[in-house]
């Protein structure tokens, strides 16, 4: 393919979706690969088939999957799993493409072909023993299989077993960690195609608190669980929707998610669950954030909170949500001065005003912004200064520019 490489796949591909299409790769899901002319072709095998192509004209390359991911243009598994395998056709030091590697995977192929079936069950057992990932993998499709329907105690067990860290994960171990979680999520991902939308509510909750868990113990330099994580939320918010759980029963679940959680697991409840709470689960969560909002103090210019940290900005990013879904500005503003500890809150609020059109107040914001704190933040005084201008006060536009607000 010429510019096809292994570093263009990783530039190209997200890191989860590399990983993915890597484990797909070696899984030997790729077939009917075939290379002429500078285009290649082939077929990933998955959940359903789909057909991938790779064109390379004038040293730039052109792609497509017909995967729900890749008919929108993004680089899918799928195609990170054919660039790799494609990768096996480039051509040797003298020019010639190598079959070396294919030749093998064909002596292989012929020679399992030849045995009976007792054979290779007892040659992939012992194989599982050792190869967690394979074993892991193919204990999640027995339990898809399974004749006597969903046993979702196996589903838990398997999430279980992936997100177990056995001490601490480190950067040379993250990749195999996340990848084990990866195949339990695209098996809970087949549960939701396949109807059992209450059971991914279960396991993706169940998940999500072993992961809570599990990221503190391991060396995530690379990010693999800032894919998994939104996975998991969004198969979550996609099962509530088909199911429709009574609403204030998961308003009161998910608000102790977002309140608690150390990973901001559900953060933006208000506005992503919109949809699936109502009028009765939204009304629910208001009261949760309202009680918990009164147990934060007022912070008048200068004060400190030693309780301030994350619970603070937790509940109150809920509760400016809560107003933005309003629309009310007045109702932010007095979120907003809970904390006027700082001269950036100031101006924060004389932007919700202006914003709203409402040109008075925010200056009177700025001007008592200014006012409270002998060097204000320079963003603030650059607000003022404008909102001066604007008004024909240039000289007092001048002076603050000059004296930083004093």
């Amino acid at each position: 393919m010429g510019v096809i490489n292994l570093l263009e796949l990783k530039r190209l591909a997200t890191t989860r979706s590399f990983a993915r299409g890597e484990a797909y790769f070696k899984d030997g899901r790729v077939h009917s690969l075939a290379a002429h002319e500078g285009t290649c072709t082939a077929i990933v095998r998955g959940q359903d088939d789909y057909s991938v192509t790779f064109r390379s004209t004038n040293h730039e390359i052109n792609y497509s999957c017909d995967c729900p991911i890749g008919l929108e243009g993004e680089f899918c598994k799928h195609l990170v799993a054919v660039g790799l395998a494609s990768l096996n056709l480039a051509p040797d030091s003298e020019g010639e493409p190598t079959n070396r590697k294919r030749t093998a995977s064909n002596d292989l192929r012929a020679y399992l072909e030849r045995q009976d079936k007792h054979t290779l069950v007892a040659m992939l057992a012992r194989e599982a023993m050792d190869n967690r990932s394979l074993r892991d993998r193919l204990l999640l499709e027995a339990v898809q299989s399974n004749p006597a329907g969903l046993d979702i105690t196996a589903y838990r067990q398997a999430i279980a077993r992936a997100t177990r860290t056995n001490g601490f994960v480190d950067y040379h171990s993250a990749y195999d960690f996340t990848r084990r979680i990866l195949q339990v999520t695209d098996s809970i991902a087949a549960l939701l195609n396949d109807g059992h939308a209450q059971a991914v509510i279960e396991l993706t909750e169940y998940a999500l608190a072993r992961l809570e868990k599990a990221i503190g113990n391991m060396d995530d330099s690379d990010g693999y669980m800032s894919d998994i994580l939104p996975e998991l939320q969004n198969l979550h918010h996609r099962a509530c929707l088909d199911v429709r759980p009574e609403p204030c029963a998961l308003a009161r679940r998910l608000f102790e998610w977002e309140i608690n959680s150390d990973w901001e697991f559900f953060y933006g409840t208000a506005e992503t669950y919109a949809d699936v709470f109502g009028a009765e689960g939204l009304a629910e969560y208001r009261r949760l954030a309202e009680s918990e909002w009164t147990k934060i103090p007022q912070l008048d210019p200068g004060e400190k909170d030693d309780e301030r940290s994350t619970r603070r900005f937790r509940i109150t990013s809920i509760m400016e949500s809560l107003a933005r879904q309003s629309n009310d500005s007045d109702a932010l503003v007095e979120i907003k001065r809970r904390d006027l500890s700082h001269a950036y809150a100031f101006l924060k609020i004389a932007e919700i005003y202006r914003e709203a059109g409402q040109q008075d107040k925010a200056l009177a914001w700025a001007e008592q912004g200014i006012k409270s704190f002998p060097r204000a933040d320079s963003r603030l005084v650059e607000f003022l200064a404008v909102e001066y201008h604007r008004r024909s006060r240039h000289d007092a536009g001048k002076q603050h520019r000059l004296c930083g607000g004093r």
